[in-house]
């Protein structure tokens, strides 16, 4: 299958899955095969320690780190996800299945799940958001960013699919 998407410059030498899809570098190989559903710890590890990118796995540029949220992280200020560049999380957001469709489930078939007792729910937003500052959390052994808005953009679903809803900036 041949994707219609433009890739951005930083994911133009990653490698694509059969689909034709860009391979995030936190996504692991499981019997010499991508799993979307999980993140490789140890890449997530990385990310964190030499701020790279979670989608492309290169270097982040100092004060615009991005990410993808739902609503609780929104409100709260916090995601799970380690930070985007900016042209790799707006790639994600109208790109990735998982995302963009709000049918678009996780397969049955998935093995024990690494993360026990979150919420499977999609929710019926999704945040994209620029921060300037974040920093990690630990909270019962596992890892969130608690990141400092600096502006972000409002998608909801219509008709199955995500639109871009409302735009802000935060003073």
């Amino acid at each position: 299958m041949k994707h219609s998407f433009e890739l951005p410059a930083q994911m133009k030498d990653m490698k694509l899955d059969d689909r034709g899809y860009p391979i995030p570098y936190f996504v692991p190989f499981i019997d010499g095969k991508p799993d979307f559903r999980y993140q490789d710890e140890r890449k997530r590890q990385t990310c964190i320690d030499r701020k790279w990118c979670s989608i492309c796995g290169k270097p982040l540029i100092d004060r615009s780190f991005w990410f993808i949220s739902g609503p609780m992280g929104f409100q709260n200020k916090v995601a799970t996800d380690a930070p985007m560049h900016e042209a790799c999380a707006r790639f994600s957001i109208q790109a990735c299945p998982h995302l963009i469709f709000l049918k678009a489930e996780r397969r049955s078939e998935e093995p024990i799940d690494p993360t026990p007792g979150l919420l499977r729910d999609k929710p019926k937003e999704i945040y994209l958001i620029k921060s300037d500052k974040y920093k990690v959390q630990i909270q019962d052994g596992n890892q969130y960013f608690r990141f400092r808005v600096a502006t972000h953009e409002k998608y909801v679903y219509q008709d199955n699919k995500l639109v871009l809803y409302a735009h802000s900036r935060i003073p």
